[in-house]
């Protein structure tokens, strides 16, 4: 059974509240405690976007709906790889894009240019989990937030004019990564 549904309205021209379609949650999933409208729904070349859990494959996938208008479809959907999250723009909150989870989170943007800037500083981390922190006013530069089980975090600086990375801060300087848990990862059939 589902503890909790997301119901998804929208509102028309005609001054009347149409319903899109509803998100459910299963109860057992964890995800469940702490819900972010923000990270499932938004806007994206002018349609209402939001994940829901395809019954079929088990995985999240991004569908439309196109204003105005009683249908929906896929705008993205991943054969074994679930999407935990969309992307948007810190300025005008349009979605650009969407996050996976596989053992580190990583980002896909709808813009090649963007997703080839994030694939250059995402060759430097291929375990760890990265996130910008900031970035100068014509994008050259940018911090840049390295985390893993060994990393309790660590600031690098971004050229990508050189395409290099240079330590910025590592805040923990007491702290020594050789002392801190590593991760592994283990596979193992379940009865579902």
């Amino acid at each position: 059974s589902y503890t909790e549904i997301l119901s998804i309205y929208e509102y028309r021209s005609d001054e009347q509240w149409a319903k899109v379609d509803e998100i459910y949650f299963d109860e057992d999933d964890e995800k469940n405690n702490n819900i972010e409208l923000n990270d499932l729904v938004g806007l994206y070349d002018n349609k209402l976007i939001y994940l829901q859990r395809n019954p079929t494959t088990g995985f999240n996938e991004i569908l439309q709906a196109t204003h105005g208008e009683d249908k929906k479809s896929i705008l993205v959907s991943l054969q074994d790889e679930d999407i935990v999250s969309v992307l948007k723009n810190e300025n005008s909150g349009e979605v650009v894009g969407y996050q996976t989870l596989d053992n580190v989170y990583r980002s896909h943007y709808f813009d090649a240019d963007r997703q080839a800037y994030y694939d250059k500083v995402a060759a430097h981390f291929a375990e760890q989990n990265f996130f910008f922190t900031s970035f100068s006013y014509d994008y050259n530069k940018a911090v840049v937030l390295s985390l893993s089980p060994n990393n309790p975090g660590t600031y690098y600086l971004y050229d990508n004019k050189l395409s290099v990375l240079s330590l910025f801060n590592y805040p923990y300087p007491r702290l020594q990564t050789s002392a801190l848990a590593s991760s592994k990862i283990i596979i193992y059939p379940t009865r579902d």
